[in-house]
């Protein structure tokens, strides 16, 4: 099967990071029956909301993402502590920042496949998680930030509904954006707000949630992990 708008990616890696196409064709090999379907779903929301730019300007987000995210390992293990010490450093230095956030989100956005564990995970969700739900199921999604797991959640359940809640407002946006792309933008609502809230919530009318990446942003991580907002 041809998929077309991976094939483009593939060429805009080439032309522009080519130095990051290896690392890329080592995870599309490490699910080759799967990663071409899990990618053109990926791909396609943004490539249709925003044309050929996009698809460059994620790779571009995303060629800077994983670079941060390598230096700032180095540090860590240079000085055995994290640069911030606290969340109010963090949402201070980064969560509140617009420019530093976008380009953030959107570089974590193309992780979902172009990790090789990450991909691990999306098969998981795909297979196992999302088949758990009833159709006309309530979802709440904590921390969504690009809103991609959430929105491929309501392209599988086709009568289900979401909720979501972020602390970043550009977080918010895009994930807004996706779910518009997706076209499953009028059963998604999202909200500014701490996810950790809902530690203190019921949120018995919800029939599953959705955490992705959320334990390690997370200073104290233990209440969440042992609440119902840990979700899947």
């Amino acid at each position: 099967m041809i998929h077309p708008t991976w094939t483009s990616y593939l060429t805009t890696c080439s032309n522009r990071h080519p130095r990051s196409l290896r690392g890329i064709e080592e995870t599309e090999a490490g699910a080759p029956e799967r990663f071409p379907e899990i990618a053109e779903t990926f791909l396609g929301w943004p490539v249709a909301a925003r044309g050929e730019n996009g698809m460059a300007a994620g790779f571009d987000a995303f060629v800077r993402f994983t670079t941060d995210v390598n230096i700032a390992k180095f540090r860590y293990e240079a000085a055995a502590h994290y640069e911030e010490k606290s969340f109010a450093e963090v949402y201070a230095s980064h969560y509140s920042q617009e420019e530093k956030m976008v380009d953030y989100v959107w570089g974590g956005y193309l992780t979902n496949f172009l990790r090789a564990h990450h991909i691990e995970l999306s098969v998981f969700y795909r297979d196992y998680f999302l088949p758990r739900l009833s159709d006309f199921a309530s979802l709440v999604e904590i921390a969504p930030g690009h809103g991609g797991w959430g929105a491929w959640a309501l392209k599988v359940l086709q009568q289900t509904d979401l909720r979501g809640f972020d602390i970043s407002p550009s977080a918010i946006e895009i994930a807004i954006y996706v779910s518009r792309a997706a076209d499953v933008g009028n059963r998604a609502v999202y909200e500014i707000r701490n996810g950790l809230d809902l530690i203190r919530e019921p949120i018995a009318l919800a029939d599953g949630a959705i955490r992705c990446f959320l334990l390690e942003h997370l200073e104290t991580p233990g209440p969440a992990a042992q609440s119902g907002a840990a979700g899947g």
